[in-house]
C-alpha cells in the first residue's frame, strides 16, 4: 500500500516538473528589438564598383535584465545582394539608417562580429549590416536581420528584426523598392 502511494507522488512531482519545464521552454520570449525608426531606407553606393562595400547601422534594444549573447546572425531576405557581413557595436546606439563606409564606423566605437557580441541589458546596440552588391544587380536588398540567441533550459531562440535596407547603383537610383523584402509570412 504504502509503495503504490509513493509511486503516485513521484509520478505526481515529475508531472509537475515536466509541465513547469515545457511551460518555461515554450514560453515566448523576444528580448531583442528593432529601434523605432530602422528600415525604411535606401542610399546609392558612390561609385560603380562591384566590390565597393555599404555599411548601414541597425539600432536594437535588449529589453531584458540580462545580458545576450548572439549565437547567429544573418540577413533577412537578400535580394541582388553579393553578401551582407554583419558586426555588432554593444552597449552604443549609433542611430538608425545611418549609410557609410564600415571604417568611419569602426573608428568610432567598439565593433565585434555579430555572432558571439554579448548585447548589454536593458540597452540599445547597433548592428552594422555591410552590403556588397551583387554582379549585375542594380540593387542590393535586405528585408532585416535573423538573430540566435539562447533561451531557457538550453535552448535557442530566434528573432527576426524587420528592418527593409537597400543600397542601389549610381545609376539607378529609383531602383530601391523595398516591398520586395517586406511582405509577410
Amino acid at each position: 500500500m504504502f509503495g503504490g502511494r509513493l509511486m503516485i507522488a513521484t509520478a505526481s512531482a515529475v508531472a509537475v516538473l515536466l509541465a513547469i519545464a515545457v511551460t518555461v521552454v515554450a514560453a515566448p520570449t523576444t528580448p531583442l528589438r528593432e529601434g523605432t525608426i530602422s528600415g525604411g531606407a535606401c542610399s546609392s553606393f558612390a561609385t560603380a564598383d562591384p566590390d565597393e562595400t555599404v555599411t548601414v547601422t541597425i539600432v536594437l534594444h535588449n529589453t531584458s535584465q540580462d545580458a545576450v549573447r548572439i549565437l547567429g546572425a544573418q540577413a533577412f531576405r537578400p535580394i541582388g545582394t553579393g553578401g551582407v557581413q554583419l558586426r555588432a557595436v554593444p552597449g552604443h546606439d549609433l542611430h538608425a539608417n545611418s549609410f557609410g563606409d564600415l571604417d568611419a564606423f569602426a573608428a568610432a566605437e567598439h565593433v565585434v562580429a555579430a555572432r558571439g557580441a554579448v548585447l548589454p541589458a536593458e540597452r540599445a546596440s547597433t548592428l552594422l549590416a555591410t552590403f556588397r552588391r551583387g554582379s549585375g544587380t542594380g540593387t542590393a536588398m535586405i528585408g532585416g536581420v535573423v538573430l540566435a540567441y539562447p533561451g531557457p533550459l538550453g535552448t535557442i531562440r530566434q528573432t527576426t528584426l524587420r528592418a527593409p535596407l537597400g543600397i542601389t547603383a549610381p545609376d539607378a537610383p529609383d531602383s530601391c523598392d523595398l516591398d520586395a523584402v517586406t511582405t509577410d509570412d
